[in-house]
């Protein structure tokens, strides 16, 4: 389960990092920990989500 805070990325697979930075029931919003240009928080699934590691 992923709370307000963590880092997580999305499936066993993925690389891109998040930040979550919002959860509403199912869905959290997430945001890159990368400062990018285009960087912009977006929803997913929270069954997505996969906690990183460290």
């Amino acid at each position: 389960m992923a709370n307000v805070g963590d880092h997580v990325r999305i499936g066993t697979s993925g690389v891109s990092v998040f930040t979550v930075v919002e959860i509403e029931g199912d869905r959290a919003v997430i945001e890159s920990v990368e400062d990018a240009p285009g960087r912009y928080p977006w929803t997913v699934r929270v069954a997505d989500l996969v906690p990183t590691e460290g």
